[in-house]
């Protein structure tokens, strides 16, 4: 998927160090690049999704997780050419999936300052139309720590965003500062809950079904939004999730992130591995298991 560098000239033009230039040779030469890790759908028992997750295939350090790179790329002033590159990078993945007959969503995560950015909305329209994907197909994903101070230009550009046709994903790595009651009305369309926090409630939901995490699942699905458990490693989480009322699961348990060439054989229906400390398993199979 060539992409068209071009496209956004005012924010890479800016002359820098060393650590600069590598992250932007990086961005233009398809380095920086979205791995694919599944969402799967519990109902039906299907790959729905994906969420993409950047990768920095560096030339002389390996391959790269974000932790390394994001704080640099924040430091340099380069958060926004990385969040229109991965959305240039997810519209060519839809576009080549939905050639090959899987209709299939991407999620791409926001950052801080993309919710300040006015042209963003239009900018990411662009990048996905560029490769012939729609904004439909895509779900942009909000860390919900980047709403801690939720105000009017916020709103606005998340606003402008679901006007766009864009999926906004409530992204909640921790215990809940927001209610989605108090939210304008359909802005968000996902809620994904996952990291650490979730899997402590995992081992003892049991004893927690009065929480505030349980509440916030309940009161998710009242409002007819997906809700995706992001961390499902074990059978024993992926049995907690099903209880808790989480529609969509995800996780290395079923699959790790994926490079774009793998994501076909996976769409196909095989089992590939994903690079993880364990065989992956197919959905029906970890359901048995669980």
């Amino acid at each position: 998927m060539p992409l068209k560098t071009d496209r956004f000239p005012p924010m890479i033009s800016r002359p820098v160090s060393s650590a600069r230039q590598e992250l932007l040779n990086g961005l233009a030469d398809g380095r920086l690049a979205l791995h694919f890790q599944p969402q799967f759908d519990i109902a039906a028992q299907a790959i729905t999704g994906f969420e993409g997750v950047v990768r920095w295939h560096h030339p002389n350090l390996g391959v790269l997780l974000p932790g390394v790179f994001l704080g640099l790329a924040q430091r340099e002033g380069l958060l926004a050419d990385l969040t229109r590159t991965m959305l240039q990078q997810a519209g060519g993945a839809i576009a080549g999936w939905r050639r090959a007959g899987y209709g299939v969503s991407v999620g791409v995560n926001l950052g801080r300052e993309d919710l300040h950015d006015i042209t963003l909305a239009a900018d990411a329209v662009a990048a996905v139309h560029d490769y012939g994907a729609r904004p439909e197909d895509v779900v942009l994903e909000v860390n919900e720590e980047h709403l801690l101070s939720l105000d009017r230009g916020m709103l606005a550009r998340l606003g402008d965003l679901r006007a766009a046709g864009f999926g906004l994903a409530l992204d909640a790595k921790g215990v809940p500062t927001l209610k989605l009651e108090t939210l304008p009305q359909g802005l968000f369309t996902q809620l994904k809950c996952g990291g650490l926090t979730l899997l402590r409630v995992a081992e003892r939901l049991r004893t927690l079904n009065a929480s505030a995490f349980q509440r916030r699942v309940n009161q998710a699905r009242r409002m007819g939004l997906p809700v995706i458990a992001v961390g499902t490693e074990t059978d024993e989480a992926l049995a907690s999730f099903v209880t808790a009322g989480f529609t969509h699961v995800q996780g290395d348990l079923l699959s790790g992130p994926l490079p774009y060439p793998e994501t076909y054989a996976f769409l196909a229906g095989g089992s590939v591995g994903a690079g993880t400390a364990q065989q992956a398993r197919t959905l029906p199979e970890a359901m048995a298991a669980a």
